[in-house]
């Protein structure tokens, strides 16, 4: 066997079996449906009243990856979470029912891009279990006319 042939050799068989030795943990993907409503409200240039509404059902997806820690995703971006077992009840098997998420990433996720006069940052706390609450509402103050509030209901 000649030298180019060892080398051809050894590069096929680093191309073929290195790739079968080096698999990552599959992720859990976990869809569920979401309907939210988000409302602005404030008062406009003319210092009347302003309220604006939409509503939206959407899939959000949780991923839990083994290697990298578990993510949110929704139609607008995806953002890193983190789940918090909350109950001590030994029958209750989901390994978290809290999810903990910076206010400006849910913000993000939400759709809710206007400036801030005052840095966001603190974590919220979205109840991650099927019988929870019927909505969360979370209050955004946008800007110094502005309030932007959300209610969330996850159907799990």
């Amino acid at each position: 066997m000649g030298f180019k042939t060892f080398v051809r050799l050894a590069i096929l068989l680093a191309t073929t079996l290195i790739p079968l030795e080096v698999k990552a943990s599959p992720s859990l993907i976990f869809p569920f449906a979401v309907n939210w409503e988000i409302l602005r409200s404030g008062f406009n240039n003319t210092l009347d009243v302003a309220l604006e509404a939409d509503t939206y059902g959407e899939e959000w997806i949780l991923e839990i990856r083994p290697d990298e820690g578990t993510f949110l995703r929704t139609p607008r971006g995806t953002t890193a979470v983190v789940g918090i077992k909350s109950s001590d009840d030994p029958s209750d098997l989901s390994p978290f029912d809290l999810l903990v998420i910076n206010e400006q990433e849910l913000a993000r996720l939400l759709g809710i891009h206007e400036d801030t006069q005052t840095p966001w940052g603190k974590e919220i706390f979205l109840e991650f279990r099927s019988d929870g609450p019927e909505e969360q509402t979370f209050t955004f103050k946008a800007n110094p006319k502005y309030f932007v509030s959300a209610s969330l209901k996850f159907q799990l």
